[in-house]
């Protein structure tokens, strides 16, 4: 149900003391009815003879003749009155109530004319129409800018940023207001006070001082010890919801004091010029293979279990993604929910655009890829899983030998693994094009003969998707970053850069005999590994390699500027990856590059 109406009883969710819609007085019916859905929502709020105002909700079928649903209003407000003349105090005035439901006139209007009872209430409930109440004109708003429900999250650090969690429908959030508190319960200041004497109405509970509005707000030194009050009025054009607010659970706390990272963002603190742009590719470790018992007890046992909840790493990572200034941010093991909630809408808002390509249907995470729009504009999204195009006709020499073997045959199709492109075009020089890949390869660390298939499955489809750009004579680059699970010395670096790998390559014979094919795999790309190759991308106390890759062409680009990796001691500080001061295991790849002037 969506929150639409005032005095509504507070919502706990999980790291808010209260999510609640504002008490303004409403002064219309609201109306939810989505096309494709056999349900409606009415909801407004009367008094008769303008006095003991409460809400009415109901629950409608779309296709339900209006009479009926007129009919249950009627009813419902007939019983409130009756049950309003019973509590009343006999030493009072008896209040005047209805006897019977005719002497309650409720009837809906548009353009002046009563609707006609047969009519659908879908046809019926339409934006201006009018329900009259024994006389009390309300006027029906469909579909309007709703915040469903806000929230913060569970830990609130100093310096770090805060994008709120709004669960929205019609609405757009970068034309919402928000506003931003700082609050401290009156008497005690402490959360356990606001459980104990149950606050739930009225603002006056609290010691309040605006702090900022917009969108996203970064906690100060000053906010520490209070708790954080956010409150949104939902707008779409010139259309205003009613305003939803939550506070805090917790109090701003200090935080981990200065990241790693931010020393990396010292090279990366303007944007990049015209011509030139900066690219991030990130294995940002999702939430379901972090926060679990196995995460915290046999992968990451060194870490603190709070440092591997989602609402601790999440403000590390839009601190340091945000910080790096990039025109493209390539992510691997993004969560659906993050993707949804906390990156798209915290990057919408500082220009970018985006887009997720989840891996298969069984898990919630996949690869993201944004763009800063001033940049770039969009010319295409494809987004593949690579077991599915090993089955198209044009990848019928690799099929056929992967089907002579039964085992390696059912382990690729059974890998979920997916690639995403995105095309994109210069909004400086629309002659520029690029290809930008992203991927999550098998991790399987004896599986280098299903990388191998997978890389050369990957060059395929993107040589597939640039021939018609550069048929025309067109300037077509192509990024490709991720995960790749793959030393330097394995097929994936050595395809992508050397455009070839024959048949009797090692790594075909990674998974034993009964796996082992032998398939010659090239493309025409002239790529080379842009951030150059460093001893780690990844680093955990049972295992450091490097796995994460910028490959770039070099017809078109040139790479201007690597963004050095933090210092070993930096990485170890800890113990070893995530950690407080770190959100993954793994470690960002950052360069910038610029389109060659003279090709």
């Amino acid at each position: 149900m969506f929150a639409l109406f005032s005095k509504l009883p507070r919502v706990l969710l999980p790291g808010c003391r209260t999510c609640h819609i504002s008490t303004q007085r409403m002064a219309a019916v609201y109306v939810r009815c989505v096309p494709g859905d056999e349900d409606m929502e009415i909801r407004l709020r009367y008094g008769h003879n303008s006095e003991n105002y409460r809400t009415y909700n109901l629950k409608r079928r779309q296709n339900e003749e209006i009479t009926r649903a007129l009919g249950r209003l009627q009813h419902n407000i007939l019983n409130s009155l009756s049950k309003k003349k019973k509590k009343k105090p006999k030493s009072k005035e008896p209040e005047t109530v209805p006897d019977q439901e005719t002497d309650i006139a409720v009837n809906l209007f548009v353009e002046g004319n009563k609707v006609d009872g047969s009519t659908f209430n879908r046809d019926a409930w339409i934006q201006g129409a009018e329900l009259d109440i024994c006389g009390t004109r309300l006027t029906v708003d469909v579909n309007s800018p709703t915040i469903r429900s806000i929230s913060l999250p569970s830990n609130l650090m100093a310096g770090f940023p805060l994008f709120p969690k709004c669960d929205a429908e019609f609405v757009n959030l970068n034309e919402c207001s928000f506003n931003w508190y700082r609050t401290k319960l009156r008497d005690s200041g402490g959360a356990s006070a606001a459980k104990e004497n149950n606050h739930t109405e009225g603002q006056e509970q609290y010691d309040i001082c605006k702090v900022s509005d917009g969108i996203t707000y970064t906690p100060t030194i000053g906010d520490i010890g209070f708790h954080l009050k956010v409150e949104c009025i939902p707008r779409e054009g010139d259309r205003i919801g009613l305003k939803c607010e939550s506070i805090s659970e917790c109090e701003v706390s200090a935080g981990p004091g200065p990241c790693p990272f931010e020393n990396r963002q010292l090279y990366t603190q303007q944007e990049t010029e015209t011509g030139s742009f900066r690219v991030v590719t990130y294995n940002i470790l999702a939430d379901l293979y972090a926060d679990s018992d196995f995460s915290r007890q046999q992968l990451f046992p060194y870490c603190p279990p709070y440092a591997l909840a989602i609402d601790y790493r999440r403000q590390l990572l839009l601190k340091e993604i945000a910080g790096y200034n990039a025109d493209i941010i390539c992510l691997q093991e993004c969560d659906m929910k993050v993707f949804q909630h906390d990156l798209l809408p915290f990057l919408d808002n500082s220009g970018f655009a985006g887009w997720m390509k989840r891996k298969g249907t069984k898990v919630t995470e996949g690869s993201a890829t944004f763009y800063r729009k001033s940049k770039f504009s969009l010319v295409g999204e494809h987004g593949i899983m690579l077991s599915e195009f090993l089955g198209e006709p044009a990848n019928a020499d690799l099929w056929d030998k992967v089907s002579q073997k039964t085992a390696l045959r059912d382990k690729m199709m059974e890998r979920t693994t997916i690639l995403q492109v995105t095309l994109l075009q210069s909004t400086h020089n629309p002659d520029n094009f690029l290809c930008v890949a992203n991927t999550h390869l098998y991790f399987h660390p004896r599986a280098d003969n299903i990388r191998a298939l997978q890389i050369g499955l990957s060059m395929r489809f993107l040589q597939q998707l640039c021939q018609p750009y550069l048929s025309e004579g067109k300037k077509m680059s192509v990024v490709f970053c991720g995960d790749f699970n793959s030393s330097v010395k394995r097929a994936v670096n050595v395809l992508v850069t050397t455009g070839r790998i024959p048949e009797d390559f090692d790594d075909w014979a990674s998974g034993g005999e009964e796996e082992r094919i032998g398939c010659e795999l090239s493309h025409d790309f002239k790529m080379i590994s842009a951030c150059g190759y460093p001893e780690y991308t990844n680093y955990t106390m049972g295992f450091h390699g490097l796995l994460d890759y910028i490959f770039t062409d070099t017809v078109h680009l040139e790479v201007m500027q690597v963004i050095p990796m933090p210092d070993h001691n930096e990485v170890t500080q800890h113990g070893a990856l995530p950690s407080v001061v770190f959100p993954s295991d793994h470690i960002a790849q950052i360069c910038d590059m610029r389109w060659k002037s003279v090709i």
